[in-house]
């Protein structure tokens, strides 16, 4: 499965955001980070807005935030967001010669159920691997307590 641009860049936002906690960041920022391109990057942060994953502020304060905990927010759910609730493949509009006898359409079907049941895995529940659903796996969020050599917080 390959993610579109839109929703790489969704998720990039929002373990920026979740990694930077309780700092307000700006398009600019995040796209320098990344190299997006802020007019892209002001889209996807729009819809982000108007889903109530994060919180924007104008003004010479102005920029965004989490609007819920980090570990609150899914991946499943963030994916099927923006990527839809479509299969793999396409079968019923293509013409195959084996459709009759194939059995891809629907080991793709589990593949597909498998992978957003871990993406969406309950954060009551134990992870089933490291960071199992998490949007924002541990290992992210305690980078911002990494220290260098000489005991200093690294920036992120």
């Amino acid at each position: 499965m390959q993610l579109s641009r839109f929703t790489d860049y969704s998720l990039r936002v929002l373990l920026y955001l979740a990694v930077n906690d309780g700092k307000r960041s700006t398009l600019h920022e995040i796209a320098d980070f990344y190299p997006i391109s802020v007019e892209h990057l002001r889209k996807v942060v729009h819809e982000l807005s108007r889903c109530g994953y994060i919180n924007t502020y104008q003004g010479k304060n102005g920029g965004m935030e989490l609007a819920k905990a980090p570990d609150s927010i899914r991946v499943g759910n963030v994916i099927k967001h923006f990527e839809g609730h479509s299969s793999f493949i396409d079968c019923d509009h293509l013409s195959c010669r084996l459709a009759q006898i194939c059995t891809l359409k629907s080991a793709l079907k589990i593949g597909q159920q498998v992978f957003g049941g871990e993406a969406d895995s309950d954060p009551a529940d134990p992870p089933k691997g490291e960071d199992a659903g998490n949007a924002i796996p541990q290992s992210l969020q305690s980078h911002k307590e990494r220290r260098d050599n000489n005991g200093n917080p690294q920036k992120f």
